[in-house]
């Protein structure tokens, strides 16, 4: 799978690293997977990096479908802080499609630069 995750980084809570070939569902397989593990994300600071990917099938309603799967563990999403680095101009469009279909209710952003990522979550 292109979506790797780990909840013992040393530098935040919850961290996701896509990297290879991506489709939809994989987005969708990953975020259900996840949520499985945790109940409560509430305080948590989650790094999510979009290095080198290709993505296929990601379209306006595969971005839709994954609103909904989110939408569907609001409750446990309350109170975490997410954020995104996109490097690749496609895969920075397709998170501000997803911020513009979902505008989630808990602190999520979009950055190009790590570091600049890490600050704003070490900030909130």
């Amino acid at each position: 799978m292109p979506i790797h995750y780990t909840f013992d980084h040393p530098e935040v809570d919850l961290h996701v690293t896509i990297h290879g070939h991506v489709d939809a569902l994989d987005v969708v397989d990953y975020f259900e997977d996840v949520t499985t593990r945790v109940d409560d994300f509430g305080g948590m600071a989650v790094l999510l990096e979009i290095g080198d990917v290709s993505l296929t099938g990601v379209n306006y309603a595969s971005v839709r479908q994954m609103s909904h799967v989110t939408r569907r563990q609001e409750a446990a999403l309350l109170g975490s802080r997410t954020a995104v680095v996109a490097h690749a101009p496609l895969a920075y469009g397709v998170v501000r499609m997803y911020l513009a279909l979902r505008d989630p209710p808990y602190s999520f952003r979009v950055f190009r630069h790590r570091g600049k990522a890490l600050d704003w979550l070490r900030s909130t």
